[in-house]
C-alpha cells in the first residue's frame, strides 16, 4: 500500500522536477548561441588568417547579413505553408545546430582552409544558422511573457559575455574549437532537452513554462466548461471589443521607423569599422602585460575594444535582470540607451580616440538596441499581437532590410579610389551622416515608441456614446472594459477576460484568438495576479460587482 502511494506521488513530482528546468535550460542554451554571436561580432580568435580576414571586409560587409535575411525568408515560407509539428522541430534543431558547426568550421578555415571563399561562404551560412537558431530561441521565450522572458535573456546575455571573455584568454586553437564545435552543438542539444522536458512535463505536450503556470492554471482544463454564470449567447468578438485597442497604420510606421532608423544607425558604424577586424592599440592591456610585446593582443586574443564591449554587456545585462525582477523594463530606457552610445561613436570618431573606445561602445550600443528590438515584440505579442512568430519575423526584416542598406553604403564608401581609413574628412562625413540618422530617429518616432507600442484605451465619452449603452450586452461590455481598466489588464488580456467572464473556455479561446494554448494559459496566469485571485471562480465573483 505505502510503495503504491510512493509511485503515485512521485510520477508527479518527477514531472515537476522536469519542468523546473526550463528556465536553467533555456538560459544556458541560449547563453552558448549569444556567446557564438559576440564571438563572431568582437572575437580575433575565430579567424585563422587575420589578414586575409581584414582583405575580404568588402564581401563580408553584407554577407552576414543576406545569411540572416535568407534564414527569415525561409522561416516565413515554412510557417505560410504551415510546416510544424514536435518531431519536424526535433530534426530541425538538429540540423541547424549542425549547420551552425559546420559553418563556423568554414568560416575560420578549419575545412578548406582560410581563403576569400571560405570566408564569404562561411560568413554567410554562420548568419543564417545563427538567425534560425534565434528564432527557434524566440518561440521558446515568447510564451512567458516580456518580463520573465526579459529576465531570463538577460542573464543569458551575461553568461555569453562572461564566455566570451574566457574564450579569449584560451589558445587560440582551443577557443576556436570551443566557438566552432561545443557551442553550436550545446545550443542545439539544450534546444531539444527543453522540448523533451517539455513535454514530459505536460500531459498535453505543450511548449508552457512550468514556473508560469501556477496551480490555477495547471487545474483550468478541469473547471472549463463547468462554470456559466453569464449567458454565453451572445459571441463576443474581440475586434469589437471596448477597451482593446488596434494597432494602428500609424503605431506601426511609428515601431517600424524606431527599428530601421535604429539598426540602420548603429549598422553604419560597424560596417565600416567592425571591432573584430579593427584591433588598435590597447594601452590598458599593455598595462596589464608589458613584457609581451604585442600590444594589440598581449593576453591571449583580448583586446581593448572587445574587452570593453564584453564588460559593457555584462553591467547591461546585470541591469536589465535587476530591473525585470520588480517591473516590466521601459522601452524608452533601452531605446534612449542605445542611440547615446551610437552617438558617442559618431561624435568621438572622427578624432580617433586611442584604443578603439568609440567603436566598443557602440558595438555595445548595437547589441542594447537588439534588446530593445526584442523587448518591443515580447510586447507586441502580450498587447496585441495574434501570431509570436509571424511578429518576430516581421520585425527581424525591418531590422535586417535598414542594416542591408548600411552595408551598401559602407561599401560604396570602401570601392571609393583614395579611400583612407584615418582620413579626417572621411571620418567626417561618415560622423554626420550617422548623426543625420539619429537625429531624425530622435526628432521623430523615438519618443512615441512606449504610445505606440500601447494601445490607447477609450476616452469616458466614447464609453458612454457606444450604440450598445442602452442594451444588456452594452452594459456587459462597459463593465469588461471598466475592470479591466481598474485592474490594469493589458489589451490582449482583456481579451482574454472577456472571453472568460462570456464563460467560454481554454479551448474556444485559443480558436477565437488564434493563440496557442500555452499563451492563453500564461495570460490567464497575469490575470488572476493582477486581480489577486487564484481560481476562474474567484474572477467571476470579483467581476460580478463590476458587471452589477
Amino acid at each position: 500500500m505505502h510503495s503504491k502511494n510512493l509511485v503515485r506521488y512521485n510520477k508527479p513530482m518527477r514531472k515537476r522536477l522536469l519542468i523546473e528546468k526550463q528556465p536553467i535550460l533555456a538560459s544556458l542554451g541560449l547563453g552558448c548561441l549569444l556567446a557564438c554571436v559576440l564571438s563572431v561580432l568582437l572575437g580575433k580568435f575565430p579567424f585563422a588568417d587575420f589578414d586575409e580576414a581584414f582583405a575580404c571586409q568588402i564581401p563580408l560587409t553584407l554577407s552576414g547579413d543576406l545569411g540572416c535575411l535568407c534564414a527569415i525568408t525561409a522561416c516565413a515560407v515554412m510557417q505560410k505553408m504551415n510546416i510544424h509539428g514536435s518531431m519536424l522541430k526535433g530534426y530541425s534543431y538538429a540540423f541547424i545546430s549542425s549547420g551552425l558547426c559546420l559553418s563556423l568550421l568554414t568560416r575560420s578555415g578549419s575545412i578548406a582552409g582560410q581563403n576569400p571563399l571560405s570566408l564569404v561562404v562561411g560568413d554567410f551560412f554562420t548568419g543564417m544558422f545563427l538567425m534560425s537558431c534565434a528564432i527557434a530561441w524566440w518561440m521558446v521565450y515568447a510564451p512567458w511573457g516580456e518580463q520573465k522572458a526579459m529576465r531570463r535573456l538577460a542573464f543569458a546575455l551575461g553568461f555569453a559575455g562572461a564566455m566570451f571573455l574566457f574564450l579569449t584568454l584560451l589558445p587560440q586553437a582551443i577557443a576556436r574549437f570551443i566557438l566552432c564545435v561545443i557551442l553550436p552543438l550545446s545550443t542545439g542539444a539544450f534546444l531539444l532537452s527543453f522540448s523533451i522536458t517539455v513535454n514530459s512535463g505536460n500531459p498535453d505536450k505543450e511548449n508552457t513554462p512550468g514556473k508560469n503556470a501556477s496551480p490555477a492554471i495547471r487545474n483550468d482544463a478541469q473547471q472549463n466548461g463547468s462554470i456559466n454564470a453569464i449567458d454565453t449567447s451572445n459571441r463576443t468578438k474581440p475586434n469589437s471589443t471596448i477597451g482593446i485597442g488596434k494597432c494602428t497604420k500609424r503605431s506601426s510606421l511609428t515601431i517600424a521607423a524606431t527599428i530601421a532608423l535604429s539598426c540602420f544607425a548603429v549598422d553604419l558604424a560597424m560596417a565600416l569599422f567592425p571591432v573584430c577586424l579593427f584591433h588598435e592599440a590597447s594601452p590598458l592591456l599593455v598595462s596589464l602585460a608589458p613584457t609581451s610585446g604585442t600590444p594589440n593582443a598581449p593576453i591571449g586574443t583580448l583586446t581593448q575594444p572587445a574587452l570593453l564591449c564584453a564588460t559593457i554587456v555584462i553591467a547591461a545585462s546585470a541591469i536589465i535582470y535587476t530591473l525585470g525582477r520588480k517591473r516590466r523594463i521601459p522601452l524608452s530606457l533601452l531605446s534612449y540607451i542605445g542611440f547615446a552610445m551610437t552617438a558617442f561613436d559618431y561624435v568621438a570618431f572622427p578624432y580617433h580616440s586611442s584604443g578603439g573606445i568609440p567603436l566598443a561602445i557602440a558595438e555595445a550600443g548595437r547589441i542594447v538596441i537588439a534588446l530593445f528590438i526584442i523587448a518591443t515584440a515580447l510586447r507586441l505579442v502580450e498587447e496585441r499581437e495574434n501570431d509570436p512568430t509571424r511578429l518576430f519575423l516581421r520585425v527581424s526584416f525591418v531590422a535586417f532590410v535598414a542594416m542591408l542598406i548600411a552595408d551598401v553604403l559602407a561599401m560604396a564608401a570602401q570601392m571609393q579610389p583614395g579611400y583612407d581609413y584615418a582620413d579626417f574628412q572621411f571620418r567626417t562625413l561618415f560622423s554626420g551622416i550617422g548623426i543625420v540618422a539619429l537625429v531624425l530617429l530622435l526628432l521623430g518616432p523615438l519618443p512615441h515608441i512606449d504610445k505606440a507600442i500601447s494601445p490607447a484605451r477609450p476616452t469616458s465619452n466614447e464609453i458612454e456614446n457606444t450604440p450598445y449603452e442602452s442594451s444588456l450586452e452594452g452594459h456587459f461590455e462597459q463593465a469588461c472594459t471598466t475592470f479591466a481598466t481598474d485592474w490594469g489588464l493589458s489589451a490582449r488580456e482583456s481579451e482574454v477576460f472577456t472571453l472568460i467572464a462570456n464563460g467560454r473556455d481554454v479551448p474556444y479561446i485559443e480558436r477565437e484568438l488564434v493563440l496557442a494554448k500555452s499563451t492563453v494559459k500564461t495570460h490567464i496566469k497575469h490575470i488572476y495576479e493582477k486581480c489577486g485571485v487564484s481560481s476562474r471562480q474567484d474572477l467571476l465573483d470579483l467581476f460580478a460587482s463590476y458587471k452589477n
